[in-house]
């Protein structure tokens, strides 16, 4: 299969601004339909000039191919935001994760939240 090319998306994370830049399957880029090699940065990063800033390609290709790193939660709901059930992740994951646990409830096999009645009020552990 030959090089194919895909659209970079605008991303407030990276400050990569929509319809500008387009990313190949080889891990090229061009920049308004012209392609460019890039630069290195002086740690051999390789970068591409728009509009006066600098873009790092591997930033563009990997927005094109697999989108904006979405958070995951890892635990049983989507309440728990301690760091260790915390990652990133792609859509397609947070979406599976999602799915995964909404037939998790709906087969009964927990995945929602404990009563409130069982917390604490301070810090919010599980009472015994």
């Amino acid at each position: 299969m030959g090089e194919t090319w895909r659209q970079v998306p605008a991303s407030r994370m990276f400050r990569v601004p929509g319809g500008v830049f387009e990313a190949s399957s080889d891990g090229a880029v061009r920049v308004r339909g012209e392609v460019r090699a890039g630069s290195p940065d002086p740690e051999g990063y390789l970068r591409v000039q728009h509009a006066g800033r600098k873009f790092y390609v591997h930033v563009l290709v990997i927005l094109a191919w697999q989108g904006e790193p979405q958070v995951r939660h890892l635990g049983d709901g989507n309440q728990d935001n301690r760091p260790a059930k915390l990652a990133y992740g792609s859509k397609r994951e947070n979406e599976r994760d999602k799915g995964k646990k909404k037939e998790e409830r709906r087969e009964g096999k927990g995945g929602g939240s404990p009563p409130s009645d069982r917390l604490q009020p301070v810090t919010g552990d599980v009472l015994r």
